[in-house]
């Protein structure tokens, strides 16, 4: 089976972004025929960044947070609707999107938007996260993120069907959310690919995959070498393995 191989984009940076370097890396990463860019994603940040070391709360053991907490980091969904417009066949993926940190409902309407867009191109990989400030500026409890992802992930599914008896904390109501997204399933059923990623016990694992009725397990990596980090996506009938480089600033 052929290995895939993603290159992450840097949509971070020190005190500033090149954009135009970051959309040339991307246009030449897709005339070249690389499967897959990547972005990565954080809403604010605390002064307290050893977390980043740690992974029993969803750290990388030895990582160092690449910025400071000044540092800029580019919301990756409207990096990858720019991306798409500027590319052709590349996939587009986040790496990782902290997706409980977003409302739901509107969540599902930017990702279909943005894979019918791009037909068909996203795959959003997800995770808890490791900063305790991102869920409290978020008015989150960050003990309960487990939780609030696993949720975030059934809306998801349920808003892709299109029409659904959705049953929230306000209450109950028949509701309809189209387009769809182009992706399908095995099993005909309109989805995004869904990677969830993590290393703390708080991450998910009982959401189905994107690219599969069943459910995948999670999407485990670990570094194998200075900038390249290796995994496995087994949303479809077999494991693919999956190269994603690291292009730090």
């Amino acid at each position: 089976m052929r290995p895939r191989l993603s290159i992450h984009l840097n949509n971070f940076g020190q005190s500033g972004i090149d954009i135009g370097r970051l959309v040339r890396l991307a246009e030449n990463a897709d005339a070249a025929g690389i499967d897959r860019v990547v972005v990565s994603d954080h809403v604010v940040f605390g002064n307290d960044l050893e977390a980043y070391a740690d992974p029993r709360i969803g750290g990388i053991e030895g990582g160092k947070q690449p910025t400071g907490p000044d540092g800029w980091w580019l919301e990756p969904l409207a990096v990858l609707t720019y991306v798409a417009a500027r590319t052709q066949n590349i996939r587009l993926g986040t790496s990782i999107l902290l997706a409980a940190l977003r409302r739901p409902i509107v969540l599902a309407k930017q990702l279909s938007t943005i894979d019918v867009m791009s037909n068909g191109r996203l795959d959003i990989g997800v995770g808890v996260g490791w900063q305790r400030e991102e869920y409290t500026a978020s008015d989150l409890d960050f003990a309960g993120r487990g939780g609030y992802l696993d949720r975030t992930l059934e809306a998801l599914r349920a808003a892709w069907s299109g029409s659904m008896d959705w049953d929230g904390l306000a209450g109950s109501a028949e509701i309809h959310q189209y387009p769809q997204p182009a992706q399908t399933g095995k099993d005909g059923v309109p989805r995004i690919p869904l990677w969830i990623a993590g290393t703390s016990r708080a991450r998910t694992i009982t959401i189905s995959s994107g690219s599969s009725a069943s459910f995948a397990r999670a999407l485990r990596s670990r570094s194998v070498s200075l900038g390249c980090r290796c995994g496995w996506n087994s949303g479809g009938s077999a494991a693919e393995p999956v190269i994603t480089t690291l292009m730090r600033p």
